[in-house]
């Protein structure tokens, strides 16, 4: 777990977008001590990058006085990640920006398909829900200033969008209720998948994730 084995700009992002991702898995689970370690190299890979005033040293001392909050952690990492990624595209850093998104999500399939032989339906059911989020992020990625390594990176992943083409989607009525003045709209598409699809979505995204951090 070392910052220092980036040196180029493109893979200071990329691997940015998947240590965010470690960092708010670790957080999620209550790895709390993990989660610190991680924030330290999330910070040096922006510092890299010349955001690191949004990991500035107060963000840390918040994480280090919340370490045994998760809520507090949770929210101080989303707040953190959201705030780089606008400041690389305010920057003109659009093609950094569009690889610290499309590497992070490729590193939380990662981390949800590692032990696939003992997915639920619940957990099946998510992985392939990621199809719609897939697709979202890879037409957000592609909009932006196509740099040679952004283009790099979009083409490494097809194998992955492949992979999702395996996922069945049905379409369904959307539902929309109220409760306590607030809009809750449920329903629209459902998808779903087959163990051996499940499979080769973890085997491509492992194979693409793999040469990403190396």
């Amino acid at each position: 777990m070392a910052a220092s084995n980036y040196v180029t700009s493109d893979k200071q992002a990329i691997n940015l977008g998947i240590y965010g991702a470690d960092l708010s898995y670790a957080t999620i689970f209550e790895e709390n001590a993990v989660s610190i370690a991680y924030l330290d190299v999330v910070q040096s890979l922006a510092n890299e990058l010349g955001i690191g005033d949004v990991i500035d040293n107060d963000v840390i001392a918040r994480a280090e006085a919340n370490r045994t909050r998760q809520d507090s952690l949770v929210a101080i990492v989303s707040e953190s990640f959201f705030a780089m990624n606008q400041k690389l595209k305010a920057n003109g850093q659009e093609d950094l920006s569009g690889m610290l998104v499309a590497s992070g999500w490729l590193e939380s399939i990662y981390l949800a398909t590692r032990y696939t032989e003992q997915a639920n339906d619940d957990l099946k059911k998510r992985i392939a829900e990621q199809k719609l989020v897939m697709e979202d992020v890879m037409m957000l990625v592609k909009s932006y200033t196509q740099s040679a390594e952004l283009a790099g990176l979009i083409a490494s992943m097809q194998p992955v969008v492949d992979a999702f083409d395996a996922v069945t989607k049905e379409a369904g009525a959307s539902d929309i209720t109220k409760s306590e003045g607030a809009i809750i709209i449920g329903g629209g598409p459902s998808f779903s998948m087959s163990d051996e699809a499940l499979a080769s979505i973890a085997n491509a995204v492992a194979d693409v994730r793999n040469q990403l951090v190396k």
